[in-house]
């Protein structure tokens, strides 16, 4: 769902959970006739990854420590979880196998204008900051950790100075430098001018690297991505 309804009724984590093998199958349906059967039985029946995350703020949802917990179960599962940090009492709460906490500014200035809030920006700003605080707590409970730095061209791609200092801090594991895609309902404000070339990801990840001491591990050109890993 694009747009969250607020009178929603609040789902019980064990019902959602037994309904994402049906979703994932309607999802994919329209692959099966290229699919090898048992591939396609493997990720129809037998889901074993699961993303929350995407449209909407995960955290949002007042039992997602029982569903990461529920989705854990099966040791072969991982579960991720990517939030915008502004709900740090429910970061605190949730073990997933990996946590991404999105990162697009350096300063509340900037996250108004790039993030632009619904709620109050000294409140919400402060309180990624307290979610970010908790990364090496979570490391220490066996979470994987990462920021996404998502770079939107002339919004954030002259701030390398400003996002080292919040990772070094921070101290996550990860960090992704994740280029903007011209998709969705973004194109309502921006528009394919905003996209950064690879160049310029592969040069912004490289410069956050060395002010905050990290290294580069991998990168991907087509979902125009650069992965940075802490050195120790």
């Amino acid at each position: 769902m694009e747009h969250e309804i607020l009178t929603e009724p609040v789902l019980a984590p064990e019902e959602i959970a037994a309904a994402l093998p049906k979703m994932q199958k309607k999802g994919l349906s329209g692959d099966k006739p290229y699919t090898d059967p048992a591939r396609w039985e493997e990720a129809t029946d037998h889901p074993t990854q699961y993303a929350l995350s995407l449209s909407g703020e995960p955290t949002l949802y007042p039992k997602l420590p029982e569903l990461v917990s529920i989705l854990r179960e099966d040791p072969k599962n991982s579960v991720f979880v990517v939030s915008n940090g502004t709900i740090p009492s429910m970061i605190e709460r949730i073990r997933p196998t990996q946590l991404y906490l999105s990162l697009d500014a350096v300063d509340q200035a900037s996250y108004e204008t790039i993030c632009r809030p619904i709620g109050d920006p000294a409140v919400m700003w402060a309180n990624i900051q307290k979610s970010l605080d908790l990364l090496r707590k979570k490391e220490e409970e066996g979470v994987r950790t990462a920021v996404r730095i998502t770079l939107v061209t002339g919004y954030n791609d002259k701030d390398e100075e400003g996002f080292a200092r919040i990772i070094e801090k921070a101290q996550p594991l990860f960090v992704e430098v994740k280029g903007y895609m011209y998709l969705g309902y973004s194109r309502m404000r921006l528009t394919e001018m905003h996209v950064p070339d690879m160049e310029t990801i592969q040069n912004f990840a490289a410069e956050v690297a060395q002010l905050c001491n990290y290294d580069i591990m991998d990168e991907n050109a087509a979902s125009r991505v650069v992965c940075l890993k802490r050195r120790s």
